[in-house]
């Protein structure tokens, strides 16, 4: 028998939680007890299974400077997580 398919899944409500763990973020549910986040909701309810979380799946870094430059966005302040250093 051929295994199932394996895909990553890029949560689409995570970007809105940047302090949360992805694991904490995963495990909030809606009132109905449906995943909290709607790309993760919508295929569990299709048959998909989470086989593990990827924390680090998608981590950029550089300097405050080269931040403004990439989001053509200034950056004055800088946050305990976030362009710490220029």
């Amino acid at each position: 028998m051929k295994p199932p398919p394996r895909t990553a899944l890029r949560l689409t409500g995570k970007h809105r939680y940047p302090l949360t763990p992805i694991d904490d973020y995963l495990s909030w549910t809606r009132p109905d007890g449906s995943p909290f986040d709607a790309w993760l909701r919508t295929h569990l309810a299709l048959g998909a299974h989470v086989l593990k979380a990827a924390p680090a799946s998608q981590e950029f870094t550089g300097t405050c400077t080269q931040w403004e430059k990439w989001a053509d966005l200034l950056m004055p302040q800088a946050a305990p997580t976030s362009c710490a250093t220029r």
